[in-house]
């Protein structure tokens, strides 16, 4: 009845419905509240475990995910503008060249 797709932080990235008893709440860590809504109405629930679903670009480290798994236009986009990885710190993330 309900398939969610979880972002990283507890987020929902997709969600695809078909029980019009459940309402959507895209607050906090709405991938647990959407579980939560959906075991109230008796909805059976699926999770799409998808990176690419998962991973959203609202963050600045988002854009690392970009730069590695995507091969888009908003991945060479990124490149042309002159944002790369760095991995100065231990972690990747992404600098831009001044």
């Amino acid at each position: 009845d309900v398939a969610i797709a979880p972002g990283r932080g507890g987020g929902t990235n997709a969600l695809v419905v078909r029980d019009p008893a459940f309402r959507v709440d895209y607050h906090g860590a709405s991938y647990l509240d959407h579980r939560h809504i959906a075991e109230e109405v008796g909805a059976s629930v699926a999770v799409v475990d998808s990176h690419r679903l998962a991973t959203d670009i609202d963050e600045r480290s988002d854009l690392a995910e970009l730069l590695i798994h995507g091969d888009g236009n908003a991945t060479a986009w990124l490149r042309d503008a002159g944002v790369g990885l760095d991995a100065t710190n231990g972690r990747v993330g992404v600098d831009r060249e001044e």
